[in-house]
């Protein structure tokens, strides 16, 4: 089984949600700053691409947590 570098940022952008919980796009973004100012281009794009694949999951569960939710009626 082999894992490219798609694979993994998804794998490991599932596993920093999981672990940090609404943190996690900003521990990731952080992460790419210190990467960024320590001379580490490609690391600090990877972890870039990873909050961006962060951001991309809690938008798709926000919008399916909101087809899931009941349609509140008024009263009348």
């Amino acid at each position: 089984m082999h894992i490219d570098l798609n694979d993994a940022i998804k794998i490991h952008a599932r596993v920093s949600r999981t672990r940090f919980g609404r943190g996690a796009k900003k521990r990731a973004l952080r992460t790419a700053q210190q990467l960024r100012r320590s001379g580490d281009q490609a690391g600090a794009a990877v972890w870039e691409r990873m909050a961006a694949e962060i951001e991309r999951a809690e938008a798709k569960d926000g919008h399916q947590r909101a087809k899931r939710m009941p349609v509140r009626r008024g009263k009348g």
